[in-house]
């Protein structure tokens, strides 16, 4: 563990020493700043969320205010066609993460031209439309982008590697536009983060000691149609060897998981000037085992999840957005009458402020996907709901 945070540590560095080295000569016409021409940007946000009939990412039947979220970053730009910047993140989401900080991403892109541009170090996975805008709220109208497809408990898994990526937008005439990423890389995983608290839950053992990658691959094409406004998306990503490693603690025997991931998502978004409409789906395939060595059991893992959703935004006035959307999640996807999950959503967001949101969000949920059994060891209810207030601030 020490080494990897030696790591992550000497990434941050690189990153943010070659930020603040001031091109020769500049220092002498203008300030540094001005010179690499740096932006310093971040938000906070501050919410509450309760629920009726089954807890919901931890203890939340009482209601509970243990729902933040806050991040920094710095760009600069001190050569055309260069970017460099670096994100630190924190969030407590009730019982994940607890405000633990993060790197979320740190590289450095050049654009060439809009056909070709690269980025190498820690940077955004293009999955789906907006898991590159995951940590923007003020992208959005709704408190929570749909479960079914983005994961809240493994946000560290989704948000970024460490690696290279290539990407840019084609000109295809009549057609429309093509805009199109690649990339490869790897990641190592903060025990403290949320990520790892989920991977507990899941079964592979009370305690994570360690979960790593080795190696991902993927990409995205997005069609930019003829029709003004329409756009249509491919995206997934490759994990190989996803390994964690674990041990009972009530038993103290050792658990090891290893396994293959496919991750592939088909979008569509309509962009018109007073609404947007927008619908995903989401394909998992996992296949590996779980070994405990200390009871010789060795544990087929196939997952087959699959998830939905579609929504619509209403642009009502440049101070108010209004949200509703449907989404359905399966943990088999060749068994829609196992473990599943149908969610009706409504929302409101308010703007007083540029920089300034006030959100409701209401979830009407029908199913026991999502529902921890160790939060509830009363029971499960089918039916349940989701009341979420939050406030956040740009800057």
């Amino acid at each position: 563990m020490l080494k990897r945070s030696w790591q992550k540590k000497g990434l941050f560095t690189a990153v943010m020493t070659t930020v603040v080295t001031v091109p020769h000569g500049a220092a002498e016409e203008t300030s540094w700043a001005e010179a690499l021409r740096l932006e310093a940007h971040g938000f906070a946000s501050f919410g509450y969320l309760q629920t009726e009939g089954n807890n919901w990412l931890g203890q939340t039947e009482n209601g509970t205010s243990e729902f933040w979220e806050a991040a920094a970053n710095v760009i600069a730009r001190p050569w055309d066609h260069v970017r460099i910047g670096a994100q630190i993140f924190a969030r407590d989401l009730v019982k994940y993460d607890n405000g633990q900080p993060s790197l979320d991403w740190a590289y450095i892109d050049y654009r060439a031209t809009d056909a070709i541009g690269v980025q190498v170090g820690r940077f955004k996975l293009p999955l789906g439309l907006y898991n590159e805008a995951l940590d923007i709220d003020s992208a959005r109208a709704s408190i929570f982008l749909p479960p079914s497809v983005y994961s809240l408990r493994s946000r560290d898994l989704y948000i970024s590697t460490d690696g290279a990526k290539a990407y840019g937008l084609l000109d295809i005439g009549g057609g429309g536009s093509l805009e199109y990423a690649a990339y490869g890389g790897k990641k190592e995983f903060s025990m403290d983060a949320g990520f790892a608290t989920y991977v507990s839950e899941l079964g592979v053992g009370d305690h994570v000691d360690d979960i790593v990658m080795d190696w991902q691959a993927g990409g995205f094409l997005h069609w930019h149609t003829p029709l003004d406004g329409l756009g249509l998306r491919l995206s997934g990503t490759y994990i190989d060897d996803f390994t964690a490693d674990a041990f009972f603690t009530s038993s103290g025997l050792a658990s090891y998981t290893r396994a293959d991931y496919i991750f592939a998502f088909v979008s569509a978004i309509y962009e018109m000037s007073e609404v947007t409409i927008a619908a995903e789906y989401l394909r998992l395939r996992g296949r590996g085992e779980t070994n405990v060595p200390g009871a010789s059991l060795v544990i087929p893992l196939i997952d087959n999840y699959e998830g939905t959703y579609i929504n619509t935004t209403w642009h009502a006035a440049s101070w108010l957005d209004c949200f509703v959307g449907v989404e359905g999640a399966w943990v088999d996807a060749s068994d829609r009458d196992g473990t599943r999950a149908y969610t009706w959503v409504a929302a409101v967001n308010l703007m007083p402020l540029s920089n300034w949101s006030l959100k409701v969000e209401f979830r009407d949920v029908y199913g026991e996907l999502g529902i921890n059994k160790g939060d509830n060891p009363g029971g499960i209810e089918n039916h349940w709901q989701v009341l979420a207030l939050k406030t956040t601030v740009d800057f």
